[in-house]
């Protein structure tokens, strides 16, 4: 499994952009009407698509994050995380 990226749901996409740009030097991407792929894979979400998604508000200063991962091999991934699991 692998580490596709950090998702960061903001309030203000643009207005973020430029702060992980003039930060971090970070590059636009992908700009797709309110979620923004910038290098080194941070993702931005304008915090609307979030809300609609989840169907419920978003609170601010909650410290919630997301990781998201791709896996081919979902049950294997399953089965290796079980056994890892047992050995700690």
């Amino acid at each position: 499994m692998k580490l596709r990226n950090v998702l960061i749901v903001v309030r203000d996409i643009d207005r973020s952009r430029k702060y992980y740009h003039d930060l971090f030097g970070l590059e636009t991407v992908l700009d797709n009407d309110g979620n923004m792929i910038l290098t080194e894979g941070l993702v931005l979400q304008d915090a609307k698509i979030w809300e609609n998604f989840l169907e419920k508000d978003i609170i601010p200063r909650n410290n919630a994050s997301e990781l998201y991962f791709e896996e081919r091999d979902i049950e294997g991934f399953i089965r290796k995380a079980s056994e890892g699991t047992q050995k700690y």
